[in-house]
Formats: C-alpha cells, structure tokens, sequence
C-alpha cells in the first residue's frame, strides 16, 4: 500500500472523526457520567426534600450545576481542541496499526514516520500536558471559587496549579518513570498505572461481591434470594422486589419525619446523626429501586447475557489474581534475589523464555485449523492476530474510561448518587439553589458541562497512550521492534519493564483493596456486636 494512500486514509479518518466529535460526542459525553440512563431515573421530591437538609446548600449548588461558561467564543475554541486531541488519537491508533501490518516489509523514512508521527506526538503533548489541564484546573477552580475570589486569582491559581503538575511529571523519577525524560511517555505511564490499580480493584472487589451474595442467599436458604442473584428475575418478581423497595423506603421515611418533629424540639444533636444514617439507608434502598427499574426494562435474554459476561469477568479475575500472586511475584521475587541489579529485567525476560500472546494463539490456530506448510503463512496468520489484539485492546482503552468514569461515581455516598438520580431525572428541576441571593441555577439553562467533556478526552488521550506502550508486550519481537523504532529512544519503554510495573502495580492495588475490605467487615462486625449489647440489656 503506498505512503500516499496511506496519507489519504490518515487525512479522511482524522476529518470524520474530527466533525463526529464536534457535532455528536461532544453532546453525548454528557451521558457518560450519568449513574443510570436518564430513561430509567425516577425522581422523589419528597426523599429530595429531606436529602437537602443533611448537606450544604451551597456545596450541591457547586457540585450538580453545570460549569457553563458566557463566551461563546471561548466554548467553540474548547470544543474545537475537545475533537482535534481525539481525531489525534485516532491518527496514533491508525499509524501504529499500520506500522503492525507493515513490520515485515523492509522500509525507509517517509512522511508519515518523519513529519505526520511527530506532529502527531507533539500535538498529543501540548494537549494532554498544558492545554487541556490548564482549561481543566480554570474551569473547576471558577466553579468552586468564583464568589470567594476574582477572576485574576483564579487565573493565577490555575497558572500556579498547572505549573505543579508539569513540574510532577518532569521530577517524578520512581519505577519506570526515571527511565525517560519525556512528559508524554510520563503521562502514558500515569494512565498505565490508573489501569493497573482499576484492574487490581476490581479483581478484589469482583469475587468479594459474588461471595458475599452467595453466602446471603445460601443463609437466607431461599430459592428466590438465589434467583435473584442470578439474574433470572420474572417480571412479577421484579415489581415484587419494586414494592419491597419501596415499602422499606417509605417506613424509613416515616421515622426520619419523627425525628424532624423531635430536631425542632430538642438541640440534641443525637436525632440529627439518626436522621443522616437513615437518609444514608434510603440512599440505598433508592438505588436499588432504580437499579431494579433498569433491569425491568431489559428482557430475559439480555439479563442472562449480563449474568454470562459478569461469570466470565469473574473467572478472569480469579485467573489474573492467580497468576499474579502465585506465578508472576514469585518470579520477581526470584529475579531481584539474583539479579539485583538488573534494573531493565533483561535477565528477567531471558528466564521467562514465552511467547507473546500473537505468536502463541497463531501456532494454536496452525495446530488445530490450518495445518501450515509454509512459514510464510504462519507468519501472516501471526501478523493478522497481531493487528486485531492491538485493535482489541485499543478499544478497551476506550471501555476503561467508561469505567474509570463510572467507578468515581460509585465512591460518593449514596445520598449524593440519590441527589444525582433526581438531577437527571427531572433536568436540574428542584436542584439546591446558592445561599447567594439572585443566583440563578445554570442546570436550568439545558447547558453543557465542560467539566465533563475535558476530563473524558484528557482519559482518553492517556489511556491510549498507555495502551500503545503496553501492547508490544503481545506482539512478536519483529513487530515490537518496529514500534519502537517508530516511538524512538525518547518515548520508548521495554516492553518487560512495562509488564512488570503494571503486575507490580495490579498486585499493591488488590492487596490494599483486600486489606480495606477485611477492615470494613471488621469495623462493621464489631458495630453489630455493640448495638445487639446495647439492646440486649
């Protein structure tokens, strides 16, 4: 295929991705941080009610308005700079597969390595590292602080905040980050890191949540505890478990309505702590309505696929914990007692002595299906594997900012997930305006968060980043080598120093996360004891 059609394809691909983002996926970010489908949320206004009395008005006002900002100007600029950092992406991501395809073929220097590349890279940098960071830090700072500070002082705050974090990236020097000088590598590295800990997360807290639903159910000794877990509710079950939800929800009500009554009489501050524990339970009694809402809609197909993804999800991560922890940390443990100077694991690798991921499943296929005679053969058939695992994984990246997304949204309590479920769906309606008066609720205003758009496309660009230092680890040495070529001394990382780092990273994230998890059960198995004393005299 010739540099010209390439540079074609390059030129098209990047203009349609560059208009999809300005006209469409600028709107639908929006979404992404929604905690259910708006087509799903229900609002309360009575629980809504009760909700704005245990936090300040003026934090939720700061926290659910959108940030819109007055110049249109400035918003089209943001946008513009929203769509051209992805439609980069999106050229980095083709320039890397075609390097894949092409690995083979003997090449010299040409446009696209020696002028498209580069500008691609260097673009990436000004964006990822100083543009949109900068844009980012401004917009929250003015959202928080506006009526506290002027706009110089917030400008100089986000000048100063900025300048912080460059200087992070360029003095942090631990693991593999005192291997390269480069802010993008750097960057690539953080993203690298966020994932590694996602995934040790989730590793933990995805066989802990199965456990713990099959021992409930197993001592509840109830068929339909067990159906419920498996997700193979009828529809009469379902508005079964709707009306428990609600029953339990309205009972708790009634009792946070007492205490108000007694609040009003007493400065005792005992009714207002019961009252904030109890708005915390209906929090999630409320979510699980509206989660059972969700699951009403689907049919029993698309709940028995659910239920089959999630199994498989499961097995994985006992497979992942497993190799790590039995396989994979014996043998840096193994590796650092004998070589402990082998910074760059170079004897680490050599006694490893495996295949990349491409080559195996290409002599598996060979064995089973094909029956190659010819090298040649096997070597398209592994060059073919090895664009669709890096297209693969590519497409993960974009999946691990949906849940990078969704996991932050998950750490803030239930009253405010409540609060967010009435936001959504009644579009700002009835949102806790500031104490300042004539101010003037901006969710009203059906605007756009910029917020909300800048941190997904700064997730984005660093995911991929990552993904692109990472998937050489799966791709025969011929083609690695070639994308190291292509990334150059500067940007390039061993692809074993990589793995380790994120092995490394993925086992101290599930060991904290375990660690966590045996004290919440601690903490809340010594609270039971007490209240059943307390109550028991």
């Amino acid at each position: 295929m010739s540099d010209f059609l390439i540079i074609n394809i390059l030129l098209i691909t990047s203009l349609i991705a560059y208009v999809f983002c300005y006209k469409v996926l600028w709107f639908r970010v929006q979404t992404i941080f929604d905690i259910i489908p708006k087509s799903f949320a229900s609002a309360n206004s009575e629980i809504f009610e009760s909700l704005k009395c245990t936090v300040e008005d003026h934090f939720l006002y700061k926290l659910y308005s959108t940030y819109s900002i007055p110049s249109k100007i400035l918003i089209k600029l943001i946008r513009h700079l929203f769509s051209f950092t992805i439609s980069l992406n999106v050229v980095a991501i083709e320039i890397v597969l075609w390097k894949i395809k092409t690995a083979n073929i003997s090449q010299t220097s040409n446009l696209i390595t020696t002028v498209i590349w580069p500008f691609d890279l260097f673009s990436l940098s000004i964006s990822l590292i100083l543009l949109i960071p900068f844009i980012l830090l401004l917009a929250i700072f003015h959202k928080f602080f506006s009526a506290s500070y002027s706009f110089n002082t917030i400008l100089f705050m986000a000048n100063g905040a900025t300048w912080a974090w460059i200087l992070s990236l360029i003095y942090i020097d631990i693991g593999p980050f005192y291997l390269t000088n480069s802010l993008l590598t750097k960057l690539a590295l953080i993203g690298t890191t966020t994932m590694a800990v996602l995934s040790g997360i989730a590793s933990i807290s995805t066989p802990y949540k199965a456990l713990s639903g099959l021992l409930h159910n197993y001592n509840n000794n109830t068929t339909a505890n067990f159906v419920k877990y498996l997700g193979l509710l009828t529809k009469d079950t379902i508005q079964y478990q709707i009306k428990d939800c609600e029953k339990n929800i309205q009972e708790n009500m009634d009792i946070v309505h007492k205490l108000n009554n007694v609040s009003k009489e007493s400065i005792n501050e005992t009714p207002i702590i019961l009252k904030r524990k109890l708005m915390d339970k209906i929090g999630l009694y409320y979510l699980e309505l509206n989660n059972l809402k969700t699951i009403s809609q689907k049919s029993l197909v698309a709940r028995l696929s659910s239920q089959c993804f999630k199994f498989c999800f499961l097995i994985y991560c006992i497979f992942k914990l497993s190799t790590v922890f039995f396989i994979t940390m014996p043998q840096f443990i193994h590796h650092w007692r004998d070589h402990p100077l082998d910074y760059e694991f170079k004897f680490y690798e050599k006694d490893l002595d495996r295949d990349p991921l491409a080559v195996s499943l290409a002599h598996i296929l060979d064995a089973i299906l094909f029956s190659f005679n010819y090298q040649q053969e096997l070597d398209s058939l592994t060059t073919l594997l090895s664009l669709l695992i890096s297209l693969s994984l590519f497409v993960c990246s974009i999946s691990t900012v949906l849940n990078t997304i969704s996991q932050i949204l998950r750490f803030l309590p239930s009253r405010f997930q409540i609060l967010e479920l009435s936001v959504i769906a009644t579009n700002g309606k009835g949102l806790p305006v500031s104490k300042n008066e004539g101010k003037i609720n901006t969710l009203n205003n059906n605007t756009l968060s910029v917020i909300k758009n800048l941190i997904f496309v700064e997730l984005t660009g660093i995911y991929i980043l990552s993904t692109l230092l990472l998937i050489r680890s799966n791709l025969p040495q011929q083609i690695s080598q070639t994308l190291d070529d292509l990334l150059g001394e500067k940007l390039a990382i061993s692809s074993i120093r990589m793995e380790v780092w994120f092995d490394l990273m993925y086992a101290l994230s599930a060991s904290f996360t375990s660690t966590a998890i045996f004290f919440s059960i601690l903490h809340a198995h010594r609270n039971k004891k007490k209240h059943n004393k307390k109550y028991s005299h």
